[in-house]
């Protein structure tokens, strides 16, 4: 790996982590700021019935939520995310949503 390579990903740990210690009020706000547009991007990819939906890097989960409900109940909603101080979040509020 080149010096080049290497101090872009020391760069994007250290920018990755700068949200560890506010990742459970960045995930409150964002359902509270974002959900109208989570909302409208979900409306436009416009789901076939049972289709099976990935939403990678998925963060605080507030796309594929809104998604969910709008799935039929064998097609599921698999949000992933691989930064695990985001995914905490995410998974407690698919469980409050009671997600799949």
């Amino acid at each position: 790996m080149s010096a080049s390579d290497q101090a872009a990903d020391a760069f994007k740990q250290r920018d990755a982590g700068s949200y560890d210690t506010v990742s459970d009020s960045f995930a409150h706000f964002t359902t509270r700021f974002s959900q109208p547009i989570a909302e409208r991007i979900v409306e436009m990819a416009a789901f076939a019935p049972l289709s099976r939906v990935l939403d990678v890097g998925t963060g605080t989960g507030i796309v594929a939520l809104a998604g969910a409900p709008r799935q039929d109940t064998k097609g599921p909603v698999n949000p992933n995310e691989i930064y695990a101080p985001k995914r905490a979040p995410a998974a407690r509020h698919a469980t409050n949503e009671n997600a799949r």
